[in-house]
């Protein structure tokens, strides 16, 4: 054993001829794990067809549902706190199969998904296949703004498409292309996911959105942590920005450009919607100052990481 990680041996299920590995990388998940564990477990796939491994470096009490309510999964503690990127590597180098589905921990998938992943990889040539994203937070007006600031391009209406991008938490990879690719980026920022796919796409890799392949995913509901989150995920977008060539890299040479975000970024989210989910345009349009209000913290996190000195951004760069 490590002095950064320990492994648990599944107790009953054998991964000897599954087809796909299931990996979920966590963090103090006792609250989500329960719900996405059952998701994962209550598959219409076969269960000798897949395999579930938990990257865990929680400091709660998520190992201990893990290992004691779900004998069926490969538990492996990091001693460490864990980025979701370098936890989802450790994760792959312990699959037993040249497919990896990663789900996040704050995600119930439904039931088929693991099904029409192998279906859509075993009919094309595909290095990735995603789907769509439900909103588990239906209740909350946060949690809505939460769920479209992040995943509206995502959306069950959505059409079926090649894509550059695609939500990490419901995707499924060829792990070939990301060996071939060095597996995520071990950034000290949280866009390895967008680096990791353009790296793909750009180097002539298919990225398949079939909206037919689903999980749900628990926003944020709370204020400090959506504005806090949206913080985050500006500033990492404008470092990804700073450190590929993703289209529209060139506005990371002007962080002034960031005023203009959050009325831009509203208005693609309408005109995405518009077409095709008339009940998610009605709540866009009512929760417009609520929006603006966490697209501000978006484009103000955008602000500081191209505003970043060359010297702090390449520390970034260091693997963690």
């Amino acid at each position: 054993m490590s002095d950064e990680m320990m492994e648990e041996e599944p107790k009953e299920m054998s991964a000897a001829g599954a087809s796909v590995s299931v990996v979920i990388p966590s963090y103090n998940s006792e609250s989500t794990m329960r719900a996405c564990l059952d998701s994962v477990f209550n598959q219409t796939l076969e269960a000798d067809r897949y395999e579930v491994i938990v990257v865990d470096s929680s400091t709660d009490a998520t190992p201990e549902i893990v290992s004691r309510e779900y004998p069926g999964a490969r538990l492996i503690r990091l001693e460490r706190k864990t980025l979701p990127g370098p936890a989802r590597n450790i994760g792959v180098k312990h699959c037993r199969t040249g497919l990896v589905m990663f789900i996040d921990s704050d995600c119930v998938a439904e039931r088929d998904v693991l099904r029409r992943v192998l279906n859509r990889h075993e009919k094309g040539e595909w290095a990735v296949v995603g789907g769509a994203i439900l909103n588990g937070t239906p209740g909350s007006a946060v949690g809505w703004v939460d769920y479209l600031m992040s995943f509206s391009p995502f959306l069950p209406s959505m059409e079926e498409k090649t894509v550059p991008q695609l939500p990490t938490c419901n995707a499924c990879y060829r792990i070939d292309i990301l060996s071939r690719q060095g597996g995520f980026p071990a950034y000290n920022f949280l866009a390895e996911d967008l680096i990791l796919n353009w790296r793909i796409f750009s180097g002539g890799g298919r990225l398949l959105f079939d909206p037919s392949i689903r999980v749900i995913h628990v926003n944020r509901t709370g204020m400090s942590d959506h504005l806090k989150h949206q913080y985050k995920l500006g500033w990492s977008f404008a470092l990804a920005l700073r450190c590929t060539d993703m289209p529209r890299n060139s506005f990371a040479r002007y962080p002034g450009l960031a005023v203009l975000f959050p009325v831009s970024r509203f208005g693609a989210l309408v005109a995405r919607v518009a077409r095709r989910d008339r009940r998610v345009l009605a709540f866009s349009l009512a929760l417009l100052p609520l929006y603006l209000v966490g697209a501000s913290a978006w484009a103000f996190g955008f602000f500081r990481g191209a505003s970043m000195g060359e010297k702090e951004f390449q520390d970034r760069l260091e693997a963690v």
